[in-house]
């Protein structure tokens, strides 16, 4: 492994609610399989470029609240920073969506599991617009999911679309991605059986 990719995470102490975190998990192991080593780490919110992927999940309000006396320029230097993706997990989505000025919310609230042209995930907010967005631009790749938990490993499609439009590995195939891709399919089924 010659080349290593560097995931930023912002504290993964209070912002990883409904295991937001193991997105990264999912990212580092398909990488590896790829023959790409991914390293998985703290970033310091005043020292945000460097990374391939940074990523802000979700939290509880309190932790939110603690957060944003404590650091109030997070999200504003998140949104600026140099980095080939950025991934918005939750209810961190919500935190983007004010700090640009587009937080829209409806009259009820959606508690369930979703498909999204073809993006699985439990959605649990009251937040008007796309439950998942993902958007490739010369400036980088940003994705922002209001689904709860590691989304990745029941859309590996989707982790495999960050890896290769940000150049990190070729597409490639093995047996042991196969039966990831195999266990994603069969939770992605389980999601609508209840």
């Amino acid at each position: 492994m010659s080349k290593i990719v560097r995931l930023g995470t912002l504290f993964p102490e209070d912002l990883n609610l409904n295991g937001d975190q193991a997105n990264l998990l999912v990212l580092r192991k398909r990488l590896e399989l790829r023959g790409v080593e991914c390293l998985i780490q703290t970033a310091k919110p005043d020292q945000l470029d460097g990374y391939g992927l940074l990523f802000l999940g979700h939290g509880s309000k309190g932790a939110w609240a603690e957060l944003s006396a404590s650091q109030p320029e997070l999200i504003s230097n998140f949104l600026n920073a140099n980095a080939a993706v950025k991934f918005v997990a939750g209810n961190g989505v919500e935190k983007v969506l004010e700090v640009s000025g587009n937080l829209v919310r409806q009259s009820s609230w959606s508690s369930e599991f979703v498909s999204q042209d073809g993006v699985v995930g439990y959605l649990n907010d009251d937040l008007a617009g796309p439950v998942f967005t993902y958007e490739s631009t010369p400036k980088g790749i940003t994705v922002l999911s209001r689904l709860h938990g590691p989304i990745l490993a029941k859309n590996p499609t989707i982790a495999d679309k960050i890896i290769f439009d940000a150049g990190w590995a070729q597409e490639s195939s093995s047996a042991e991605l196969d039966k990831l891709d195999q266990l994603a399919e069969l939770s992605r089924k389980t999601a609508f059986e209840h």
